[in-house]
């Protein structure tokens, strides 16, 4: 995996950045980087395993979420009844919340359409966006700070790799 000098070969970092714009979420990342990739004459083999990679570990990342939920409530068991209408409403702007906090706007657009039909006012979406937004940054800050603290280094960011910042 290094070159001669020890670095990561340019051709991995996007494929790792690849992977992560998948955990991420980020559309636009992956949309860059897959140019990046091909432009590096990266396989196909390679960048659809690096895609698929991140996914996965996206869903582990919710399995991981789900484990702390049955924690968190001690008897492991998950809401599976139909929300009544006003809690449809609150369905709908936690679903919105967390698919912004998730970075996938085109889950958020579809849900935002839901709750308009639903009655939720556009005030009402935007202080969702703002509190989806307060956990996403504050979740990115939780997490490299959690990570650093285990590589014992501060983690950078691969703003400059994907072009998304």
């Amino acid at each position: 995996m290094e070159d001669a000098k020890g670095w990561v070969k340019d051709s991995e970092k996007t494929i790792i950045a690849m992977g992560a714009a998948m955990g991420g979420g980020c559309r636009k990342c992956a949309e860059n980087l897959h140019r990046m990739a091909l432009d590096q004459n990266i396989s196909p083999k390679d960048i659809l395993g690096a895609f698929l990679q991140g996914l996965e570990a996206k869903a582990e990342a919710v399995n991981t979420m789900r484990k702390k939920v049955r924690s968190l409530l001690d008897d492991g068991q998950f809401a599976s009844d139909s929300p009544s209408g006003k809690e449809q409403r609150l369905t709908s702007l936690i679903r919105i919340a967390a698919f912004t906090a998730a970075n996938s706007a085109p889950d958020v657009f579809q849900e935002i359409k839901r709750a308009r039909e639903q009655g939720v006012t556009g005030r009402e979406l935007k202080l969702c966006q703002s509190i989806a937004r307060m956990v996403r940054d504050h979740a990115m800050k939780f997490s490299d700070q959690e990570i650093g603290e285990e590589l014992s280094e501060t983690v950078s960011p691969c703003a400059a790799a994907c072009s998304c910042g």
